[in-house]
């Protein structure tokens, strides 16, 4: 991962601007879903057209929707198949021959890890960065220290931490399925609700002043990953792809700043993020 981003930032060159978003951040992680899965580089484009075309389409044309998961399904078929034929030393071919208590996986929950691989570990991920990088940009002081400490440095892992605090991307759906009072509000079975961990990591009750970017805040029980049986399976990649994403970009360029001419525009929805960042490299 680390050197994938400093080939990125290479390519960026001696350019006295960017866009953090649209040549750094959105790359990152469909790099390493790519990498674990086994599939070439050159998938990256069609998993992030499938990303915006299911996040930000979908969610208003149901057709768009059906047309995305028919593609995709025929996409991980057709890469199961192949790792049946020819095992690899992949997660493709670890789903392709998964069992669990010795029966075999079925064909449409293998598709489906490789769906959820693809919709779950992109956009949340590359949003996360994206929000991590849009903040630092306007804070000098804050880029300053991250740079005079080395890469294994608590402070490192304070920043992380708060940036998955205070931007978290994710809003999860779930469905009640009992009888239940939520702040004096009923709920029934088969009700549709929206888990809003960005407004639990907001919360006064659990956080020292939750409204501010605190660079040292030591006690940090967030939930952008959820929790309990349904946390992120990938939080740990997740942490890594984004301390390796930050540390190589605020070393690279520690004097970069938002443009000023230019404006960041944010995915809404289930996942939110910037698409893209406009920055003075200098």
């Amino acid at each position: 991962m680390r050197e994938f981003c400093r080939r990125l930032i290479a390519e960026i060159g001696d350019a006295s601007s960017a866009d953090a978003a649209e040549q750094y951040s959105q790359h990152i992680p469909v790099h390493g879903i790519c990498s674990m899965l086994g599939v070439p580089e050159s998938d990256a484009d069609m998993f992030r057209d499938w990303i915006y075309r299911n996040f930000q389409l979908a969610p208003k044309d149901l057709q768009e929707r059906l047309r995305v998961i028919a593609e995709m399904v025929e996409y991980a078929s057709a890469a199961l198949a192949d790792r049946r034929r020819e095992p690899k030393d992949d997660l493709l071919t670890l789903i392709a021959h998964a069992e669990i208590d010795g029966v075999p996986v079925s064909q449409d929950l293998q598709v489906g890890y490789v769906q959820l691989m693809v919709l779950a570990g992109i956009d949340t991920t590359w949003s996360a960065i994206g929000s991590g990088l849009w903040h630092f940009a306007q804070h000098p002081d804050q880029r300053a220290r991250l740079c005079s400490v080395e890469n294994n440095d608590v402070l490192w892992v304070q920043a992380v931490e708060e940036v998955l605090r205070f931007y978290a991307p994710v809003t999860m759906a779930r469905q009640v399925i009992g009888e239940t009072d939520v702040a004096g509000c009923p709920m029934h079975p088969g009700d549709q609700t929206l888990v809003t961990f960005p407004a639990a990591n907001h919360d006064p009750a659990a956080f020292d002043h939750p409204e501010i970017f605190d660079l040292d805040r030591e006690r940090n029980r967030h939930v952008a990953f959820g929790l309990g049986i349904h946390r992120c399976l990938g939080s740990n990649l997740a942490r890594l792809e984004l301390t390796v994403a930050l540390q190589e970009w605020i070393r690279a360029f520690p004097n970069y700043r938002l443009d000023p001419g230019g404006s960041t525009t944010w995915a809404s929805g289930q996942v939110r993020g910037p698409r893209n960042i406009p920055v003075i490299l200098s």
